[in-house]
């Protein structure tokens, strides 16, 4: 009885899973433009499932038609056609070109919160106000974090977090690491613009290089067409001697 219990809360529980992601991607189909193409519900999950990242049926045509509904059999033979089918690809093109569009804004945005992480001031995040010893008459400064609240969203982008510190908890703010961010901006526009940029001597050692291949090239081309020449030139005609 145990294990037929335990049974049947296993079947509950992975039902209930598979709702609840049914829901999920119902909500997810919704929020899609599908504009005033006529597809069935398969069809919209197909092309769902293959445009979608982050899940096996991205771009992966005969798992997407499957995780659509498709059988087997019908997916082996279906598949070919959608992806030909001029609706399923105006709307491929359509949801790709968003997802991309939305990526490329995003890694933009990113990028741009990587710089400020890399150029922040640390006595933007304090207050700094003086006071004077009472029995010496000296002046010193003292420096009280300021609040989250008043900080800007660029300020705040540079903090990884807060710990205590000493016997009294006093907070302190954990900053990004500068050098890191730097270094990795740096890499980033190796990336983009090459990893020579600036390094003439490399280029122009390239260049001579790829010159002197062409010249021998040039050269082996025009002495095989001088032998090729010769050869033709050197060659008997045929019945030479009958019509003389």
């Amino acid at each position: 009885m145990v294990s037929v219990e335990k049974g049947k809360k296993k079947q509950n529980t992975t039902k209930k899973a598979s709702q609840k992601a049914a829901q999920s991607q119902t909500g997810e189909l919704a929020a899609y433009d599908w504009g005033d193409e006529k597809l069935t519900d398969k069809q919209r999950q197909f092309v769902f499932y293959y445009t979608w990242p982050g899940q096996d049926g991205f771009h992966c045509a005969m798992r997407a038609a499957k995780k659509a509904g498709y059988g087997q059999a019908v997916a082996n033979s279906l598949v070919y056609k959608m992806l030909r089918d001029p609706k399923i690809q105006k709307l491929i093109q359509k949801f790709e070109g968003q997802a991309k569009t939305a990526v490329h804004d995003a890694a933009q945005r990113f990028i741009q919160e990587k710089i400020i992480r890399a150029d922040y001031d640390v006595k933007d995040y304090y207050d700094i106000s003086e006071y004077s010893n009472e029995k010496t008459g000296e002046v010193s400064k003292k420096f009280n974090l300021k609040d989250l609240r008043d900080l800007t969203k660029e300020q705040r982008i540079c903090i990884d977090g807060i710990e205590a510190k000493g016997q009294q908890s006093t907070p302190v703010f954990i900053f990004a690491d500068r050098q890191k961010e730097r270094d990795s901006i740096i890499a980033l526009d190796a990336a983009w613009n090459g990893g020579n940029k600036g390094n003439e001597y490399d280029v122009e050692e390239t260049k001579e290089i790829i010159m002197e291949r062409i010249t021998v090239r040039q050269e082996r081309r025009m002495k095989r067409s001088r032998e090729i020449d010769f050869d033709i030139m050197d060659a008997p005609k045929n019945n030479v001697g009958e019509e003389l």
